[in-house]
């Protein structure tokens, strides 16, 4: 136990239970009352920590209990200090990397991705494709986009390049659509860059059937070696369906490069099913990964409160939303029964309890960081840090909260052609993690 919380009197203890604290995160608080530079108590971090509150119950404190949550944790700042091994260790790894801001001022970057001469190419959720320059730091907005809904989570979401080597490579990107009015939906497109628009636009998937919610959508796009693409499609909030094979929503889907149908995806010839379906039972994944090095597809996705998952993704798996799940409902009680096993559903190589809302994912291969080899990298848009993932035994697993002192909402992560790590952030920023200069 912490020893912040070990000060607290049981009526604190009974507060933050009934606002949906539980005390695992607490304990975590601890560590982030104090900077590392010393100082007794960072204020900003108590309004974030009084937002993550109100996230967790899933409804807003009363007025009365917020006053005195934020007086408990400041008188409490004085009481304890994180331990001289946190900072030490803190200290040691913020050494490793320098943190470079290259563009700001922009939207909500949900999609990035670069060119070989180091170009990089992203998203706004509001609905621009732009390409940043690092030459002399221009940033060229394209023409040509085609219409995006930007309501609720809707919007313009993830790009990719493909075949980057090529002189006019295919820009993939996914966004939300209305199919008819009033019916959103999610979408693949592919087009050409050709001076400062899109050019021959494709579209070449929406997901069915359409929905009026605004949530959900997804959506991430990754190729694997063999000419295929997968793109990620959320529930739509429609929970259940993410456990039948008749519609797209809370699935991981596989196409060919043109938008056709792979004949050797898993219910190709299974009646009433998707012939696109590549897994189902998912939530909301916003981070996917195809490791080159090893063939295998990595997704992670939203949990309810509680529940974020990283799954590897197996042909024709059922990854158990909403049947099994780690997670709660936002308002306090289990999710159908309450189970997180079943027989023929699969488990997650991790899952996160309380949730990081994760976006993104990367497994960094590169030499830069030669220390993070095999390490996973993603967006927490909850806790507002870069989450690295990394093996420490056969079956066990340890996490690396980094940039916790930006309190930026990281929406994506990649890992550049020079082996750099960037991210981009919901104020419209992306930075670049590189080693430190050498005199």
């Amino acid at each position: 136990m912490g020893s912040l919380r070990k000060a607290w009197p049981n009526w604190v203890h009974v507060g933050f239970w009934t606002y949906g604290l539980d005390l695992a995160f607490l304990d975590k608080c601890e560590t982030q009352l104090y900077s590392t530079s010393g100082a007794a108590f960072n204020t900003n971090f108590t309004q974030r920590l009084l937002d993550r509150a109100n996230y967790s119950a899933g409804a807003y404190m009363n007025p009365w209990f917020e006053k005195i949550f934020a007086l408990v944790l400041l008188v409490s700042s004085s009481l304890g200090s994180c331990s001289q091994s946190l900072r030490e260790a803190f200290q040691k790894d913020s050494k490793s990397y320098t943190q470079d801001l290259l563009v700001s001022g922009q939207g909500i970057i949900w999609g990035m991705d670069d060119f070989l001469d180091g170009r990089i190419i992203f998203t706004e959720r509001e609905g621009n494709i732009k390409i940043y320059n690092p030459k002399d730091a221009s940033i060229q907005k394209l023409t040509g986009v085609p219409p995006v809904v930007h309501q609720g989570q809707g919007g313009l979401l993830d790009i990719q390049i493909k075949s980057k080597a090529s002189k006019s490579p295919w820009i993939y990107f996914t966004y939300a659509c209305e199919t008819s009015p009033g019916l959103y939906s999610t979408r693949l497109s592919r087009a050409k860059v050709q001076g400062e628009q899109l050019t021959s636009l494709e579209e070449l998937f929406t997901a069915q059937p359409s929905w009026p919610t605004t949530h959900h959508f997804g959506s991430r796009v990754r190729f694997d070696h063999q000419g295929h693409l997968f793109l990620s499609v959320g529930d739509r909030g429609q929970r259940d369906l993410a456990q039948t094979l008749d519609n797209h929503m809370g699935k991981v889907l596989r196409l060919n490069l043109d938008g056709s149908i792979p004949e050797d995806n898993p219910f190709i010839s299974q009646k009433n099913a998707r012939p696109e379906i590549w897994s189902y039972g998912h939530r909301n994944i916003q981070g996917l990964f195809y490791d080159k090095y090893t063939k295998i597809l990595w997704e992670q996705e939203h949990g309810p409160r509680g529940g974020d998952e990283i799954n590897q993704i197996k042909k024709g798996g059922n990854y158990g939303w909403p049947v099994i799940t780690y997670g709660r409902e936002y308002h306090g009680p289990k999710v159908g029964e309450g189970i997180t096993e079943m027989e023929g559903m699969e488990q997650p190589e991790y899952y996160y309890v309380p949730s990081i809302a994760p976006s993104g994912l990367i497994m960094y291969h590169g030499n830069q960081f030669r220390q993070w080899k095999g390490s996973f990298f993603s967006g927490a848009l909850a806790h507002r840090h870069l989450n690295r993932l990394y093996q420490i035994t056969a079956i066990e697993r340890k996490e690396d909260r980094m940039l916790q002192h930006l309190g930026k909402r990281i929406r994506n992560v990649m890992e550049s052609k020079d082996e750099h790590i960037y991210f981009s952030t919901d104020n419209g920023e992306i930075y670049a993690l590189r080693p430190p200069k050498t005199s």
